[in-house]
């Protein structure tokens, strides 16, 4: 039935294509345009299946056995199909199944539905549910395209499925997505930098977290450590600044100098005006700041950097 055109084309069990036990021996529908393909039932098709460009309002593959021929992988080719509803559930396949290039409206599957080598690279689609319980754990989904992931896969695949969950109303299980194939993508440190702390730019509330953290800390540090602060003043007579015993240091000004502290690029003047003396705990505590002004300062570099080289749509 190449490059044919039909209303309807269905395999099922009891139709013509079937007698008794006896296997179809090849099914190829490439370049169809059909209304709906449907292949159900008890079937089984030995030797490749090719819907390769099939472009049909609905596919289904429903309890069907897919074997590819002795000395073949190849069970499946849909490479380049256009489907507004794909319903993909065999009972068995032995062999590989392509999907590359394919673009599908509605993807319907369940938990064993890829119990088989399968090649995503390319595959797209729009929303996706199980076909019995109408969806699956997240964690599945993930598992799913984790599990069989190449290094010469695209990312189309965690995009679409990133991008249905995002229209499906589950923001956190998409961005929880991305992470896992940035994770898939990457190096172990830049797991551990950009991973870890930003979600690669999907999870930013992170590092606003730490800079509190950070901020919270230098506020502890400058109150523990007030008795150690003076204050610098600029005598009308001498242009060289210096410090005197000047009133204590309130909780406006310690909470200032913490500011300052967890946000270096931004700068608090006020802060200025209150430096550790050069005893033993004025150098401790000026010696803590800096590392958490390193800190934050690092904090805030990975975070720019994570929007710009991650904060990416769910599909390009």
């Amino acid at each position: 039935l190449t490059d044919s055109r039909s209303e309807e084309i269905a395999i099922h069990s009891s139709s013509m294509f079937t007698t008794g036990e006896a296997p179809i021996e090849a099914l190829r529908l490439a370049g169809c345009t059909a209304t709906s393909v449907s292949i159900r039932g008890e079937t089984t098709i030995l030797g490749a299946v090719d819907i390769s460009r099939l472009e049909v309002g609905s596919a289904w593959f429903e309890s069907v056995e897919l074997r590819a021929r002795p000395g073949s992988k190849l069970a499946l080719r849909a490479e380049g199909m256009a489907a507004d509803q794909f319903v993909w559930s065999p009972t068995r396949v032995v062999g590989t199944v392509l999907l590359g290039g394919a673009r599908v409206r509605y993807l319907y599957d369940e938990s064993t539905s890829w119990d088989h080598e399968y090649n995503l690279d390319g595959f797209e689609f729009d929303r996706v549910g199980e076909r019995v319980s109408g969806d699956r754990p997240v964690d599945a989904r993930i598992e799913w395209l984790r599990s069989k992931r190449r290094e010469d896969d695209s990312w189309s695949p965690w995009r679409s499925l990133a991008h249905a969950l995002h229209e499906g109303g589950s923001e956190r299980d998409a961005r929880r997505v991305m992470i896992s194939a940035h994770d898939e993508a990457s190096r172990w440190f830049v797991q551990l930098l950009l991973g870890r702390t930003t979600g690669y730019g999907y999870r930013l509330s992170n590092v606003s977290w730490l800079l509190v953290v950070v901020a919270l800390t230098a506020f502890g540090v400058v109150v523990v450590g007030a008795a150690s602060f003076e204050h610098a003043n600029q005598p009308l007579s001498d242009a060289t600044s210096q410090t005197v015993a000047g009133p204590e240091m309130t909780v406006v000004e310690a909470a200032l100098v913490a500011l300052d502290t967890a946000v270096p690029i931004v700068g608090v003047p006020e802060a200025g005006q209150w430096l550790p003396d050069r005893d033993r705990a004025g150098l401790t505590v000026s010696l803590v700041l800096g590392v958490l002004r390193v800190a934050s300062f690092v904090l805030a570099s990975v975070g720019l950097a994570a929007v710009t080289l991650y904060g990416r749509p769910w599909r390009e």
